[in-house]
């Protein structure tokens, strides 16, 4: 959950502004291997800090699940939404 408490973003943000400012544009070519580097490191960095162990991997893993699964729920299921009342739907399965 990245509903964290304005306190911890607080702490955060001004690092994760500062390396967002340095990675290149979605639109670069070697963009997605930028961004796939930093979130890999930030992973490694969190098990050199706390350990090789099972929970601690298993940890991140259900992490980055839950991760992606809200990027889903919140920014992309909108947007899908938005292009299926531009463009209509692929067919009656679509229809809610």
């Amino acid at each position: 959950m990245p509903y964290i408490t304005e306190e911890r973003r607080k702490e955060l943000d001004q690092a994760i502004d500062r390396l967002s400012e340095r990675l290149k544009t979605l639109e670069s070519p070697e963009s997605m291997g930028d961004y796939n580097y930093a979130i890999t490191r930030l992973i490694h960095n969190a098990i050199k800090k706390d350990g090789r162990r099972y929970q601690h991997m298993n940890n991140i893993v259900g992490m980055l699940e839950c991760c992606k699964a809200e990027f889903i729920r919140v920014v992309v299921s909108p947007y899908e939404d938005e292009k299926i009342k531009e463009n209509g739907p692929v067919s009656e399965l679509d229809k809610k």
